[in-house]
């Protein structure tokens, strides 16, 4: 079987969960994924729209933490741990 050359570079995870995340929300265009790294972690934080927020976690949390497991064993085979939090977007900045 021929082997298919790729020049695109490997989604980043912050654009992976950014399109799993719009795939599953109403509002996918307010979707937006902060991501925070150093050599031993990954943190990704969710953005999105407050109406979204019961989707993107799911009932008792079974869409974040299935989120959290996917992307946990890909963050592994860099070595490194990776968090995925929900932005509490009711919550004042500052």
């Amino acid at each position: 079987m021929e082997e298919l050359e790729d020049d695109t570079e490997p989604m980043g995870l912050d654009e992976l969960l950014t399109e799993n995340l719009m795939a599953l929300v109403e509002h996918p265009n307010k979707v937006r994924v902060e991501m925070i790294e150093n050599e031993t972690m990954i943190g990704l934080t969710v953005h999105c729209d407050p109406q979204d927020r019961g989707i993107v976690i799911g009932r008792g949390g079974n869409n974040i933490n299935a989120l959290r497991v996917v992307f946990g064993h890909m963050a592994a085979k860099t070595k490194r741990r990776v968090t995925i939090e929900v932005a509490d977007s009711r919550r004042p900045h500052g």
